[in-house]
């Protein structure tokens, strides 16, 4: 059995260092050689106050219909 290319805690640092660049960690895969890739959620995210969600379903209506 071959040793593996990575640690735990490139991992684990990988994904601390993609949540603190803003990015919602969605999933991770450790290639064969030790790369690490991060994809993002495709979920969208929930608007936290009643402006936001004012303003989010606003702008989904189509212009010149109110």
């Amino acid at each position: 059995m071959r040793r593996a290319t990575f640690r735990q805690v490139d991992l684990t640092r990988a994904i601390r260092a993609a949540k603190n660049a803003g990015m919602d960690v969605g999933a991770c895969e450790i290639m064969p050689d030790g790369r690490i890739v991060i994809r993002e959620s495709t979920k969208a995210r929930p608007v936290d106050d009643a402006f936001g969600a004012w303003k989010a379903k606003r702008e989904g209506r189509v212009e010149g219909r109110s």
